[in-house]
């Protein structure tokens, strides 16, 4: 492995670790300044995971990653599609806008939008991440994505059926 290539790794793993401490700090309620911080650096870090993965892997050309996206799904699933690029461009996007709607509103307002919101953006970016991790994965980013899961759903359940009965 040469150093892009560990670069573009080791930037996706720290991506995730910081969307997932994002998501447990909304999960418990806590989303503060610190939090935000976290998931804009999150987001950032897919940014440059997204410019290094073409540059390293894809020679900056969307039809070789659009073929390999295909390959790949092809393995996975036994379906040959590379739609799944235009997936992760719209991943990036989504992203995007919510990291700056973030700093623009403020986090009273972030974490009060409409629940279809918050559950549609954090539910596609939740099987976008589970799809990479986990299902299309190999070795440590399988076990790296399950343990973000496991306890991030550890960390639902049990804010959402052991909170305290308010009085």
């Amino acid at each position: 492995m040469d150093a892009l290539e560990l670069l573009t790794r080791a930037s996706i793993w720290l991506s995730v670790g910081c969307w997932a401490l994002g998501v447990a700090a909304l999960i418990q309620r806590k989303a503060d300044a610190g939090s935000r911080r976290l998931w804009t650096a999150g987001l950032l870090l897919y940014l440059v995971h997204s410019i290094l993965a073409f540059a390293r892997f894809y020679d900056w050309s969307h039809a070789m990653a659009f073929e390999e996206t295909a390959a790949q799904t092809l393995m996975a699933t036994g379906f040959e599609s590379g739609a799944g690029i235009w997936f992760n461009y719209a991943f990036g996007m989504i992203w995007s806008v919510d990291a700056a709607y973030w700093w623009v509103a403020g986090t009273p307002r972030y974490t009060e939008r409409p629940k279809f919101i918050q559950r549609s953006i954090h539910g596609f970016m939740a099987f976008m991440i589970f799809n990479g991790t986990v299902v299309f994965g190999h070795g440590f980013v399988v076990a790296f994505g399950t343990l973000v899961f496991a306890g991030l759903g550890w960390l639902a359940m049990k804010f959402r059926f052991c909170r305290p009965a308010v009085s």
